[in-house]
């Protein structure tokens, strides 16, 4: 049977529903099973249409990985002796390379393309910060918080655009990493307290992750995630303001993310809410007992989280089965 749908499309919006958590996979799976879109899918691979399969998709990123890095040390080497302007070719080469790259991958319509799409306009978002960097160091070389800031303020803007809160996980990722960066260096460049980058650093990763939870940012998870880690990484510069405020701010939003993931019954991000909150404990621990009572804290409270997770999956298997 030929599907109404198109195929590529509902890959494309459907694991956009996914993370937003109006569908689970299963469910996703079975409207295209409902569509015949698995057969339509066959057919296009035995036609030899334009599916990009995971071993293309691997190949991309290898190549390209291998490209950069071949690259860079055949110029690194000879870096010193590259008048500006071949410098600035080599950034601009990067640039377009991955925009342009990405750009393509992105039309293509397919989930395959679509990674590779983020995969390389990352790529290009870090040319661009080249680029901007060298221009910056060549009109003072002495402002290197100034290279940083200004570089980071284009790549934010270029990554904005990119981004479009639509589901592309690494442009949202590469924005979030460009604001630490602005917020630290203009902290350093300012001569304050790092404390105030940290603070903005919460702040801006707290708003993403809420609007992660509230289904406003896209991807959701990786917003949730992304933006979690960014508040999580800012608590501990509170510790310059007070050696207690730090840790115990880092277990506040470990413990947020804890609540959310098990509400939502995502494993990554419990995964990762976990780890945060021991690694918080263990340094709320740090600043009120000794080294060995602080480990032997976090120790029992790592079995403790062990023990109820078991039980409570446990107990829940039990009332299925009664079911």
């Amino acid at each position: 049977m030929t599907p109404v749908l198109h195929h590529d499309r509902v890959d494309e919006h459907g694991h956009a529903w996914v993370d937003a958590g109006l569908i689970t996979d299963d469910q996703l799976a079975a409207i295209r099973h409902f569509e015949h879109l698995d057969d339509a899918s066959t057919d296009t691979d035995a036609r030899g249409g334009r599916r990009f399969s995971v071993a293309a998709e691997i190949a991309v990123y290898l190549g390209s990985v291998l490209a950069v890095t071949g690259g860079g040390l055949v110029v690194a080497a000879r870096w010193d002796d590259l008048a500006f302007a071949a410098r600035l070719a080599v950034a601009l080469a990067v640039l377009a390379v991955g925009v342009c790259s990405g750009a393509w991958s992105y039309r293509q319509g397919e989930p395959g393309t679509a990674r590779v799409g983020g995969f390389l306009t990352a790529v290009g978002l870090g040319g661009l910060a080249f680029t901007i960097g060298l221009v910056v160091d060549r009109l003072d070389p002495r402002a290197d918080e100034v290279v940083v800031i200004v570089s980071g303020l284009f790549v934010i803007a270029a990554g904005l655009v990119a981004w479009r809160n639509r589901p592309r996980p690494l442009e949202l990722l590469v924005v979030l990493a460009a604001f630490l960066f602005v917020a630290m260096a203009t902290a350093s460049w300012l001569d304050v307290g790092i404390w105030t980058a940290g603070a903005a650093a919460v702040i801006m990763g707290s708003a993403v992750a809420i609007g992660g939870g509230a289904g406003i940012v896209h991807p959701n998870q990786v917003a949730i995630a992304g933006g979690a880690f960014l508040a999580y990484v800012g608590t501990f510069t509170l510790s310059e303001v007070n050696e207690h405020l730090g840790p115990a701010a880092a277990l506040v939003v470990a413990l947020a993310v804890v609540v959310h993931a098990t509400r939502t019954d995502t494993v990554p991000l419990l995964v990762l809410g976990v780890l945060g909150a021991l690694l918080a404990t263990e340094a709320v621990l740090a600043t009120t007992f000794d080294g060995a009572i602080a480990a032997s804290l976090v120790a029992l409270v790592g079995l403790a989280i062990v023990v109820t997770v078991l039980v409570r999956a446990g107990r829940g298997a039990g009332r299925t089965e009664h079911a």
